[in-house]
């Protein structure tokens, strides 16, 4: 009860090595029946320390039952880590006991289990797991539940970048699946998430629309939740606010508490990144506050969460808020994650994302460099970052004045997004395209293309790049002698930048100013 203890834990160890095993056995095991005897009905609380003391005795059965019973418990409690812990550790009991022993069957709810706890947040702990499973339904001849199993390891693969892989699975499946129409709405909406990743939200949003109308919200409550999270991904990729707002909504209202935290997080962590594009920055920051807090606890499986959080504070604290500092703290963070993730493509995610930052700092001929490897190798993997680097790369030609380089590039930017429908790089090839016209002299078109930009952010309610576009606008007045109309555009959008508590643009529009 915690009325006695050990100074240092060598000296725990050192004790306890003197025991013979024999006497070790018969300790845990008579620890483990006064803990039962002892607990009046309260068993919940020692399901670990049974589960750990019957394993130490030998008592597999008993072993397995409490650490299922206590993976459950921390599960539904949302702890995570520890369930995974729990679950790998009866994995490993059954392992022990070899083949024909009987407890090959308790194998696939483990599995389960794992998976379930590292779907988000440890994807290769969730891959090893439904490898498994897949090879023992493939085994015993259930095929529902193998095909199940193979869309789950679709999400996974695409999750670590493998999205050859992932399409690869998701067409071996359809294949035997697409005449029965709820586990093809089930591989529609596993490959939609591959296609959000490879920045294609318009195809990922076709195949969800098809997929919805045959799941049930009380039967398929599951494959409903991972269509609205996928659906939400899609509509912020899109930047489409006002959708996914109210996508947010509809997929936290089918999240429930335990078993789904993980994608509810998921959802609040889009919510804070619409909240930055919405120009609500402290918003923004106090809801990715609250899901630092809220998956603290689930140790070292907080990784996947916390990956889009690095990267979404990566962008918008260099792009947006200039605050460089916050930025590269996310940054040696993200790359320290995907070493140890081993995630595919994220080398020319890490150029990219230090290319940011040193535009923010207006360092444009180094961020060129380091740029052009970036498109190189997006162009090969995680292509939904792929036109955020090349309205980058084209924005740090035009500051260096190679038109056209800038040129060249903002077309094939501008063209992705007009395909894929990436709205919020759509404005910045609008603007951008409009700056390098304005550069250019041509300023009727300049005209043009950033009141296409303006008008879109508008309408998406994006009040950081209608600033944007007032600046823009303010240096095609300039450029053409209007030097009143130039200064009203300029105090306008600096204004509209202090609306958004951003002091970093503001500043930068001043100095058109003069301030």
């Amino acid at each position: 009860r915690g009325l006695y203890g050990f100074k240092h834990e060598i000296a725990r160890e050192v004790i306890y090595a003197s025991i013979l095993r024999r006497a070790r056995v018969s300790l845990h095991a008579r620890i483990a029946a006064a803990l039962e005897a002892g607990s009046e009905g309260e068993m919940q609380g020692l399901f670990d320390m049974l589960a750990y003391h019957y394993r130490q005795c030998g008592d597999t059965d008993m072993s397995l039952k409490y650490s299922l019973l206590a993976a459950e418990r921390h599960q539904r409690s949302g702890s995570l880590a520890e369930a995974l812990i729990l679950y790998s550790s009866a994995e490993r009991d059954i392992k022990k006991t070899g083949e024909g022993s009987g407890y090959e069957e308790t194998l696939p709810e483990i599995w389960e289990g794992m998976w379930s706890c590292a779907r988000i947040i440890e994807p290769d702990t969730a891959i090893y797991a439904l490898t498994r499973l897949a090879a023992y339904n493939k085994k015993k001849g259930h095929r529902e539940s193998e095909w199940f199993t193979q869309l789950r390891l679709v999400n996974l693969f695409s999750q670590k970048g493998r999205f050859k892989k992932a399409i690869e699975v998701f067409r071996e499946v359809y294949r035997e699946v697409k005449d029965k129409s709820l586990w093809r709405a089930v591989a529609f909406t596993a490959v939609a998430y591959t296609y959000t990743y490879l920045g294609k939200p318009k195809i990922s949003l076709k195949y969800l629309e098809k997929a919805r109308p045959a799941f049930n919200k009380d039967e398929h409550r599951f494959f409903l939740g991972a269509n609205y999270i996928t659906t939400l991904a899609a509509l912020v990729w899109m930047a489409d606010i006002h959708k996914s707002l109210a996508w947010y909504k509809k997929t936290r209202s089918i999240c429930e508490e335990g078993d789904n935290m993980d994608i509810a997080l998921m959802a609040d962590i889009w919510l804070g990144y619409v909240h930055y594009l919405a120009g609500k920055p402290t918003r923004a920051r106090q809801i990715f506050k609250a899901c630092e807090e809220a998956y603290k606890k689930m140790g070292r499986l907080n990784g996947g969460l916390a990956y889009i959080k690095m990267q979404s504070v990566i962008y918008f604290e260099s792009i947006y808020m200039g605050q460089t500092k916050v930025a590269r703290k996310e940054l040696q963070m993200f790359i320290e994650f995907s070493r140890r993730f081993r995630i595919k493509g994220s080398d020319a995610l890490g150029l990219l994302y230090r290319a940011w930052i040193l535009i923010s700092e207006d360092r444009h001929r180094e961020a060129v460099g380091l740029l052009e490897k970036a498109v190189s190798g997006l162009r090969k993997g995680i292509a939904n970052r792929l036109p955020y680097a090349i309205n980058a790369l084209a924005a740090a030609y035009l500051k260096l004045g190679s038109m056209d380089r800038a040129l060249s590039l903002i077309e094939e930017g501008h063209s992705w997004n007009l395909k894929n429908g990436n709205k919020d790089q759509l404005i910045w090839s609008w603007r951008i395209k409009g700056d390098i016209a304005t550069n250019m002299g041509q300023l009727d078109k300049a005209y043009v293309y950033i009141n296409n930009a303006l008008g879109l952010s508008r309408s998406l309610g994006m009040s950081p790049h209608v600033a944007w576009s007032f600046t823009s606008l303010a240096h095609l007045f300039d450029k053409k002698g209007d030097v009143e109309k130039a200064e009203i555009l300029y105090k306008r959008a600096c204004r509209m930048w202090m609306g958004m508590s951003n002091p970093y643009q503001a500043e930068r529009v001043g100095t058109w100013l003069g301030m």
